[in-house]
């Protein structure tokens, strides 16, 4: 009897790019499946706020009549919506809010392009495509018409779930997830040739993807590679007793098995079992959960099984589907999320036909370079480890003491936003910090100390010295770790200054000269003179990312030192980098050079992220400028260019999408909040004018607010990505919900509007170090 690890042995080997590329499937680069957030919380509360004075929507249904009868069911407990039948004439006019699409799998697509056209919002059934393609001309239509879409996963919803997401952590690491399926084979669609039209209701795509991407949900996790059992799209009178489907989900092994069944009573039938170190939690199909005591030795309720529950689930689902139409916020599950389900749908097939796995991200990560590329990461990484133990401890050594109080920053009132909900950007900012705010045990990590950068400008903003205090509860930690002295090679931020400017204290910045010294004198260079990467750097490897770290870094030790060599060193840079990067077409730039199999290979496309970090080197470099520094000029007017550009790529709702200038990719949320604060930071020091760029920031901030989610979390955020290759690996780069990219820039762009422009501390002048050689 072969045992699942016999199983796993035993699989075919991935497909290579070149073969996967020319099959056409993108798999799930592109996906919104869930991810590793920053910090976990408890589940999501989903009921909306009642507001009375939102008008009720109109909302019609084009399906089958079981399946109005169905959803009517659940409108009986809706009150802020009517719904109706509605003709497909009726809905592609218009003439109706929203429309739920239950149609046929070959219809959905085009049904939702065009109701998205005419108008109105759409909540459709799963898979809503059958291809990419269609999906494209989808999110084209999404991003032009400024309307919500949803998809019908409402296993996410049931109270089982919402529980089980609220236990996750408390079962330790996760070794193993099986999922287990009913699978009625009474009603077979012998049309083979098209397996995505095969068990319409049953088998997998009816049942298994809405139960495979509530796994992903749960576990926040991705998955990296797909195999799909040779017969599982095959059907016969004599279907097999099992159809395997197995995925890796990040680490975790997941195997979704089929059962067949011709009993009525058990074809909705399935169960999730996850499997941790600690305890083991099972879900199934009557809305139950129950967990594994150790001690006990046996499996105890939690909660006890509901069929009604089903029922409850698709009433949340619509209650926030209805919420998101009214108030501009993202659906849970949203067309990012519909894709990714679609993924798994495409990928299983594939795997089926040819026998072979299915890599799900591998595909679209640049060009094969970047394998050595990580592999020399991992070895210089482990060099590096080797060689502080080999050092005396210099580790800055700090000291937790009450913090000073900081000035006063004026608040500069602009004129009210519209905000979702009616709530103020500080009110939405609290919930995204009180998620970082769970713990202070957290070790240095540029995507952390953004985070915490985040809360101290958030404490700017509100005054509430609970953001500041936390931060000084990390330094605490770290201390304690000695994991508290001043690197430059943690490149992208500079937790250390930032608390500078909050407190006063020069402890925290008092090697901040010497380090500035040796990262100018010792950084890699290339012919062109511009600062490249450590690793490989003969392969002329630049990236903006690394750009604006390293401006920042040079104008603040010209501001420490009155040294006007570190602002030039600032300014040249940023020359360099833009007549190698900028597209001159677009003005937008490029994310970096040197990075495929030619050094001289730029890598296409405008992520957007990336011309997040090209603002941001600007504006925070000319924070720190003299004003009579004789090369400010040429850095304004680089500002001034490279925002001109920016501001023609906003949508009609306010944001800027995953490749800027692409507006058929998906609308990205780290990048959209940096371009809200350093445009807004710009106004306020009036190196932009405040009459064309006002009202962009404020609908961008507007529109960034709608992707908050009610426990914090924030969606549509591009994975990191290093420079990669193709315009396809940019455009279906996943996003990932609760990506740690969005938490410190979304509250950045919160507190923006109620700040004054560059920190008082700064234009207070450098802090007197006469008595500090170092800094001298």
């Amino acid at each position: 009897m072969k045992t699942r690890r016999d199983f796993i042995s035993n699989l075919p080997s991935a497909l290579s790019r070149r073969n996967f590329i020319l099959t056409g499937s993108k798999t799930l680069a592109g996906l919104s499946l869930l991810g590793m957030m920053l910090i976990n919380g408890c589940a999501r509360n989903y009921r909306q706020t009642k507001n009375e004075n939102i008008k009720p929507l109109k909302i019609g249904f084009i399906g089958e009549e079981s399946d109005f009868k169905f959803y009517a069911q659940a409108f009986k407990k809706i009150s802020s919506a009517s719904f109706e039948i509605v003709s497909r004439e009726a809905a592609l006019q218009g003439q109706t809010d929203a429309v739920i699409i239950a149609a046929p799998l070959k219809e959905r697509a085009d049904l939702v392009k065009h109701i998205l056209k005419a108008g109105s919002h759409v909540l459709v059934e799963s898979p809503m495509a059958m291809s990419y393609e269609e999906l494209d001309a989808i999110l084209l239509q999404i991003n032009q018409q400024n309307k919500r879409l949803a998809v019908a996963h409402f296993h996410r919803f049931l109270k089982s779930a919402i529980q089980a997401r609220a236990l996750i952590d408390e079962i330790g690491k996760i070794n193993v997830i099986s999922i287990q399926v009913d699978s009625n084979t009474s009603q077979v669609d012998s049309n083979t040739s098209a397996p995505l039209l095969s068990r319409y209701r049953e088998g997998f795509i009816g049942k298994g993807t809405p139960l495979l991407d509530l796994v992903c949900w749960l576990c926040a996790k991705s998955p990296l590679s797909l195999y799909a059992h040779k017969n599982l799209f095959a059907f016969s009178d004599k279907p097999e007793k099992k159809l395997h489907l197995f995925i890796e989900l990040g680490k975790i092994p997941l195997l979704y098995t089929t059962v067949p069944t011709t009993s009525p009573d058990i074809s909705d039938g399935w169960t999730i079992t996850i499997y941790g170190q600690k305890k083991h939690l099972k879900l199934n199909a009557n809305g139950g959960l129950q967990d594994f005591d150790a001690e006990e030795g046996q499996w105890e309720t939690v909660l006890a099984e509901s069929p009604s529950d089903y029922q409850e689930a698709v009433v949340l689902l619509l209650e926030d589907f209805i919420e998101s139409c009214q108030t501009g916020k993202e659906p849970e599950v949203n067309a990012l999320d519909g894709m990714a389900g679609m993924a798994l749908t495409l990928s299983a097939v594939e795997s089926a036909r040819t026998g072979q796995t299915v890599s799900m991200v591998e595909p679209f990560y640049g060009a094969d370079d970047d394998k050595i590329w990580s592999w020399e990461k991992r070895q210089l990484k482990k060099k590096n480890e080797k060689d502080k133990k080999n050092e005396k401890n210099q580790e800055l050594t700090l000291i937790e003491t009450p913090a000073q109080q900081c000035e006063k920053i004026p608040i500069r009132a602009f004129h009210k936003m519209g905000m979702p909900n009616s709530m103020a950007p500080l009110d939405i900012a609290d919930r995204i910090a009180k998620r970082i705010m769970v713990r202070h045990e957290v070790y240095p990590s540029y995507k952390t100390d953004l985070a915490l950068e985040g809360l101290l400008y958030l404490f700017d903003a509100s005054g509430n010295e609970a953001y500041l205090n936390h931060v000084l509860k990390v330094w605490a930690f770290r201390a304690e770790k000695k994991a508290a002295t001043l690197d430059w090679h943690i490149l992208f931020v500079c937790l250390h200054f930032e608390t500078f400017l909050r407190t006063g204290e020069v402890k925290y910045i008092n090697t901040f000269m010497e380090i500035a010294k040796d990262f100018r004198e010792n950084i890699p260079r290339d012919s062109d003179g511009a600062v490249a990467s450590w690793i490989r750097p003969e392969n002329k490897r630049i990236f903006i990312d690394m750009l604006q770290g390293y401006a920042i870094f040079m104008a603040r030790a010209g501001w420490l030192s009155g040294d006007d060599s570190f602002f030039d060193e600032c300014v040249n840079q940023y020359q360099i980098f833009r007549d190698i990067l900028r597209n001159p077409k677009t003005g937008l730039w490029h994310q970096g050079r040197g990075w495929g199999p030619e050094s001289h290979q730029i890598s296409p496309g405008h992520w957007n992220r990336g011309q997040g970090w090209v603002l941001r080197g600007m504006v925070e470099s000319l924070c720190y400028f003299k004003k009579s520094y004789s090369k400010q000029a040429l850095m304004l007017y680089m500002l001034k260019e490279f925002a001109d550009s920016l501001i023609k790529y906003q949508d009609s709702r306010g944001m800027w999408h995953q490749v800027t200038d692409h507006p058929a990719a998906y609308q990205e949320t780290s990048g959209t909040a940096m371009f809200v604060h350093y445009l807004y930071k710009a106004i306020q020091n009036d190196w932009l004018p405040k009459e064309t760029y006002l009202p962009v920031v404020e609908k961008g901030l507007s529109a960034l607010l709608g992707f908050v989610h009610k426990d914090g979390l924030v969606s549509n955020t591009s994975h990191g990505s290093g420079p990669l290759m193709t315009l396809e690996g940019y455009l279906h780069r996943p996003s990932i919900l609760g990506n740690s990219h969005s938490i410190g820039t979304t509250l950045m762009a919160c507190a923006a509007p109620y700040l004054s422009g560059t920190h008082p501390r700064i234009k207070a002048g450098p802090p007197n170090l006469c008595d500090d050689s170092a800094l001298k």
